[in-house]
């Protein structure tokens, strides 16, 4: 089983743990799991497939369309991030009104947001073609290249502050760890430029979008380069390598508690984690949920970055608490 997904292989490990049948259907690439307790049967998978049964379909649905997302929290009161989604391919446009298109959403970045902004898929993953952009020009380029693969984007504001993720299973938050950002420093701009396409590489390797060396955003890593200056990821995700999982507690701050009550009864979720930004350093620093704003709620969240800390044990006790009650549900 080398090299099929880590949250097939900690199911796998669950179940050995907790005597339960595993069988892997999707033997090919290890998408897709069944379990089986006495005579019921449930299925998990990764990918479009859900980890976590227990997540109602619609509630699903919502949570992975970001732009819905953002307007069902934002309806509850939530804080979330100024922007707007727009159509970015022909896919689906017979069944939609006209309008929302790229050129709106270049007008929309300048005169309404202004730059820079942040440009990522309305139904994207991983980070994947998430980018901070400056100009008219490079947004262009970046949403023809995005519309390779997805049919919408969203254009929202530079948040400033520090970023946080917080896992949820029931109203009980399992978990919440600040993510920072990997600095890096270079001699010189030959060094720069050759990690910089080896990180290209490897962005390609796990179907994430490659960073074009003709946009701003690279011209602006090249002076801090050039300057000798310390340089920092635009964007912050685990999975891509340019972040680090930090402060990690269980120790839940009530403030947070209460943010994830909020976005749980607005979503109808059962399990999922969201990722938000405070202008605090320190989680058990936030006074006041109102001042976190959600950038991002995930309804089929990994727990990779736990084995980057070794929660394994957490890791077990999460995936064996989800199929308890996914068992309890059918």
């Amino acid at each position: 089983m080398y090299n099929f997904p880590n949250e097939i292989m900690q199911i796998k490990n669950t179940c050995e743990l907790n005597n339960l049948d595993f069988k892997l259907i999707d033997e090919h690439s290890g998408y897709l799991c069944q379990i089986t307790k006495g005579n019921k049967k449930i299925e998990l998978g990764v990918n479009f497939i859900s980890s976590y049964p227990i997540n109602g379909a619609t509630a699903n649905a919502i949570a992975s369309d970001k732009a819905f997302c953002k307007m069902i929290l934002s309806l509850s009161g939530i804080k979330v991030a100024k922007g707007d989604v727009f159509f970015i391919s022909g896919q689906y446009s017979q069944l939609r009104n006209s309008g929302k298109s790229i050129q709106d959403a270049l007008i929309f970045a300048k005169n309404e947001i202004g730059y820079p902004i942040i440009a990522k898929p309305n139904n994207g993953a991983k980070g994947n073609f998430v980018q901070k952009i400056f100009n008219d020009d490079d947004l262009k380029e970046h949403l023809h290249a995005m519309a390779t693969k997805y049919y919408a984007t969203l254009i929202e504001e530079v948040i400033i502050g520090t970023e946080y993720r917080v896992f949820v299973i029931d109203n009980n938050v399992r978990f919440a760890y600040k993510k920072m950002p990997v600095p890096k420093e270079y001699s010189n701009v030959n060094e720069f430029i050759s990690e910089f396409e080896e990180q290209n590489i490897k962005r390609k390797k796990l179907g994430l979008n490659e960073i074009n060396k003709n946009s701003e955003s690279f011209k602006s890593m090249m002076k801090i380069v050039q300057q000798k200056r310390v340089l920092y990821p635009d964007t912050l995700n685990i999975y891509s390598g340019n972040a680090l999982v930090t402060d990690f507690t269980v120790k839940i701050p009530s403030e947070i508690k209460k943010l994830s009550l909020e976005i749980s009864n607005s979503l109808k979720l059962r399990v999922f984690a969201y990722d938000f930004i405070a202008h605090e350093e320190k989680l058990k620093s936030i006074s006041k949920y109102s001042d976190c704003c959600v950038i991002d709620v995930n309804s089929n969240p990994m727990l990779r970055s736990l084995e980057t800390i070794g929660q394994t044990e957490l890791i077990y006790d999460i995936w064996k608490e989800v199929i308890d009650k996914s068992f309890k549900a059918i």
